[in-house]
């Protein structure tokens, strides 16, 4: 399968971040039970040194999200930590693909010489043998939540701290934690990127929340080796005839 988790006509997908040629990581099911409210979830293969955005989209009738009048906030958390939100008017979309979605390739903030981000990318983890047993009720996750939002003047812009160097760089430092030797499930880490200049425009982020649903989507990464000794990635065949 691929890294599409979709529910009530919303759709999140953890790409590869290729300009030239984007596409969907590789996923796996996440356990045999049906899913919990609006909550969807799946593995994805954290192989060391690859580069991911997240991209999220509505696909339902235009009339739908007009008759709103809303638009979608999405708030993206990475080990529990808040790392970026976005909105996305819907207020001229037609039954076309136009502006129907949108894709974060890294953390976004206002950098001294203007906007600026950091992307995102998959590292090895590093080990610390003293380091205590991890938290790991959020630790190896990217969990993206999507809700229906108003503009409104009168709101306090969501998550203004985000937007600030000191912060994005205390993230970092934060989501490449080292871990402790018995922490196999957590060899892979994501990394934020080196400073780059950033095209993204801010949206009015002064929104008001149109009711109390929340939207889910957890991707849940580990090393490819990981996932292989527990067998959630198969193990390969060989093509070679036994003689």
């Amino acid at each position: 399968m691929q890294a599409i988790l979709e529910q009530n006509d919303f759709a999140v997908v953890i790409g590869n971040a290729d300009p030239n040629k984007k596409q969907p990581l590789v996923a796996y099911e996440f356990g045999d039970e049906e899913p919990i409210g609006f909550i969807q979830q799946c593995w994805i293969p954290a192989k060391p040194g690859k580069g991911f955005c997240i991209h999220y989209s509505w696909n339902g009738d235009a009339e739908v999200a007009l008759s709103k009048q809303a638009g979608l906030f999405c708030v993206i958390y990475i080990d529990g930590l808040v790392i970026e939100r976005a909105f996305l008017p819907l207020d001229d979309i037609d039954d076309t693909e136009r502006n129907r979605e949108w894709e974060i390739t890294g953390k976004y903030y206002r950098g001294v010489n203007g906007p600026t981000e950091r992307r995102f990318r998959f590292i090895e983890s590093k080990v610390d043998a003293n380091m205590e047993e991890l938290d790991v009720s959020t630790k190896g996750t990217i969990r993206v939540v999507l809700y229906w939002t108003k503009p409104d003047p009168t709101m306090e812009d969501l998550f203004p701290g985000l937007l600030t160097k000191e912060v994005a760089d205390e993230l970092a430092l934060h989501l490449e934690s080292p871990v402790s030797p018995q922490g196999d499930r957590f060899q892979s880490c994501v990394r934020l990127g080196r400073p780059r200049k950033s095209k993204v425009k801010e949206n009015n982020m002064k929104v008001r929340p149109v009711d109390d649903q929340r939207y889910q989507f957890i991707f849940h990464y580990a090393h490819p080796d990981w996932l292989m000794s527990k067998g959630i990635i198969p193990p390969k065949v060989s093509s070679t005839p036994h003689t």
